[in-house]
Parts: structure tokens; C-alpha cells; sequence
């Protein structure tokens, strides 16, 4: 059984990334990238299909998303969103819902920018005792996963496709 599947350095919103349609950059255009999208969405699930060939296993496992999934240096966060936007749907519309079990967002160096919005809402949220959370500038690396700061922006998105 597969407990992880890890997906990192898309740069989605770059405009010379694959997955990513930026109007007058270099790069894919048109109905190229939505065909390589969809072609990279349906082997996941075919993939998924192939191993658990009895149908989805109880347990799904967890798409830990593991940087540089968005690119917010080289992109815009417009041109970023929208292309994991557009990748979650075309996920979605292959059956990956049934496939997919919860998403996990650890950032990287074109993308940390999500990280540091999240950690001071963090900061804004009632905590027990007095005061709001502490500001940590790292994160501990065997932190239980319900006890550490959600990336509201991209939870949404996930949440909008069904995830």
C-alpha cells in the first residue's frame, strides 16, 4: 500500500514551467499545456488504479505537495494560483478524489512567502494561555501535523476541488 505520494518543484506560475500557460513568455501555449496537464493527471490515477487494483484502499495516501510547487519568484502569485487551480481541477476531473487522501503543503525557496503568511496568522489565533501562538522562524521537524499552521490560501483551493 502506498501511505505517500510526494509531488515537488512544479513551479507552477513560472512562465517556463510546463504546467503553467503565462500569456507572452516563452514556454507551453494554448491547449498544450492543458493536454500535458491532463495527460500528467490521468497517469496519477491510472498509476493509483494499478496498484490498488481492487479500488481505493481504505486509507488514501496523503499528496504531500514538497516545494517549489507554487513560484512566486519567478511568477506572479495570479499566474501561481491559477495554475494550481487548474491543476487541481484536472486532478478532480480524472477521479483523483477517490484516490487522494489529504494534502500536505511544505514550502520551498520560490514558494516560502506562503510559509511566512501562515505563520503570522498563526500568531493571530488564540492559543491556550495568554497571547496568540509564538513567531517561530523554523519549524520543528517531528511536530504532530494537527498541531502545526495551515496554509489557508491553498486549503481553500484544495477544499474548492473536493479534496
Amino acid at each position: 500500500m502506498i501511505g505517500h505520494i510526494c509531488l515537488s518543484d512544479l513551479h507552477l506560475g513560472a512562465p517556463t514551467a510546463l504546467l503553467t500557460e503565462v500569456q507572452g513568455a516563452k514556454g507551453p501555449k494554448g491547449g498544450a499545456v492543458a493536454a500535458l496537464r491532463d495527460a500528467f493527471s490521468g497517469a496519477l490515477v491510472a498509476t493509483l488504479k494499478a496498484l490498488h487494483p481492487a479500488g481505493p484502499p481504505a486509507v488514501k495516501p496523503r499528496l504531500i505537495l514538497l516545494g517549489d510547487v507554487l513560484d512566486l519568484s519567478l511568477g506572479t502569485p495570479q499566474d501561481a494560483l491559477a495554475a494550481f487551480d487548474a491543476l487541481l481541477k484536472s486532478l478532480a476531473d480524472a477521479g483523483a478524489r477517490d484516490w487522494l487522501g489529504p494534502f500536505a503543503f511544505l514550502p520551498g525557496n520560490h514558494d516560502h512567502e506562503l510559509w511566512t503568511v501562515t505563520r503570522f496568522q498563526r500568531m493571530a489565533a488564540p492559543a491556550p494561555g495568554a497571547g496568540g501562538a509564538p513567531f517561530r522562524h523554523t519549524t520543528p521537524a517531528f511536530a504532530d501535523p494537527g498541531t502545526e499552521p495551515k496554509a489557508a490560501l491553498l486549503d481553500e483551493i484544495v477544499r474548492r476541488h473536493g479534496f
